[in-house]
């Protein structure tokens, strides 16, 4: 009989490098919500487990094949959610200045080239209102597009 591990192991072999297209539409930032029983983990937990999903998506897919990553960031400290929190640290969420080492860092440690500009700068959320979301006036959504080397 095969082991957890075993299994484990074996499935990883079995999907290595076999996508040309791997895709988290604001979903990422929900990976941990439910590992904890629904019960949001501590920041640094939630990143993570966000580095180690990227680093999963990034070795399953192939030479050539792309990556499409869309999630929420805030501005923290002057983000004043709906529950009237500035500065909270949200599970669901990412600061803005954690994105680089979370996403592009990774990403260019995993092999995967982005292909256009992701905006994640602090400056373009605070001066351009039309880039809030539902979430607040300093909440945005960024989008990464990337290709694997």
């Amino acid at each position: 009989m095969t082991s957890k591990p075993q299994l484990r192991e074996l499935v990883q072999q079995l999907i290595y490098k076999c996508f040309d297209f791997v895709t988290s539409i604001s979903a990422i930032e929900h990976i941990g919500y439910y590992k904890y029983n629904m019960r949001l983990p501590l920041y640094n937990t939630f990143l993570e487990d966000s580095k180690v999903a990227v680093r999963e998506m990034c070795r399953v897919i192939k030479k050539g094949g792309y990556l499409y990553i869309t999630s929420d960031m805030f501005i923290p400290n002057i983000q004043i959610t709906d529950r009237g929190n500035p500065g909270r640290d949200l599970g669901e969420a990412y600061k803005i200045n954690d994105l680089k080492e979370i996403f592009l860092n990774t990403l260019n440690k995993n092999e995967i080239k982005t292909i256009c500009n992701p905006q994640l700068d602090v400056k373009i959320v605070l001066e351009n209102g039309d880039r809030s979301n539902y979430r607040g006036r300093y909440f945005s959504t960024f989008a990464i597009f990337g290709i694997k080397n």
